[in-house]
């Protein structure tokens, strides 16, 4: 994934809207929530393009030599280290462009990394679930993979959607840690990925 191209597009759609929805003077609160919202969209595109940029013979070596499941729980896992770099320069980005408040500062920050990581879990598990094994026609894979990613910030039951809200709300005063949201983002993510390495053997066959 590292020596090819396809990591580009979701990093580029990444910069590209955190950029575009932050401005000189926006509370840095508002600008974490944005930055972690990107992550959803982003982090699904680019657990697509690493479950998909290997042919079927690179692929079915990979399984023969570590095991098919062991190599899908490979490259989530590859994919979601991606993330987090998007996610530290997202923040890093907010930190030095938006308007830091003169207190609470430390709450902030706590409200800002659980939020990355919540949509940081949400976008992985997006990936994994609207993509092969688990969908393979290409046109319905992309297409799920949007739709869920924009209906996982919007939706107000979303745990994105939680998190992203209360990060917005932190410049408010408080601290508003998304525990619910954060056990829930944890346990989509495990149950899609186990989905995902599960059937694994199945794509390989």
């Amino acid at each position: 994934l590292g020596r090819s191209v396809r990591w580009l597009p979701p990093a580029l759609l990444f910069a590209g809207t955190v950029v575009a929805g932050s401005f000189g003077g926006m509370p840095l609160a508002d600008g974490l929530g944005w930055s972690s919202a990107m992550l959803v969209p982003a982090v699904g595109w680019l657990t697509r393009a690493a479950l998909t940029m290997e042919p079927g013979a690179a692929r079915a070596c990979a399984g023969t030599a570590g095991g098919a499941r062991r190599a899908q729980l490979a490259t989530l896992l590859v994919a979601l280290a991606g993330g987090v770099v998007l996610a530290v320069l997202g923040a890093g980005f907010e930190v030095a462009t938006t308007a830091r408040p003169r207190h609470g500062l430390g709450a902030l920050a706590v409200e800002g990394v659980v939020a990355g990581l919540i949509c940081l879990l949400i976008g992985s598990a997006i990936g994994a679930l609207c993509n092969p094994p688990l969908i393979r026609h290409r046109g319905y894979a992309m297409m799920s993979t949007a739709a869920v990613a924009i209906a996982a910030i919007a939706a107000s039951g979303s745990p994105a959607n939680a998190a992203i809200r209360a990060t917005s709300g932190g410049h408010s005063g408080g601290v508003q840690l998304p525990v619910v949201p954060l056990l829930a983002a944890v346990v989509l993510a495990a149950v899609s990925w186990a989905a995902s390495v599960l059937t694994a053997p199945r794509r390989a066959s």
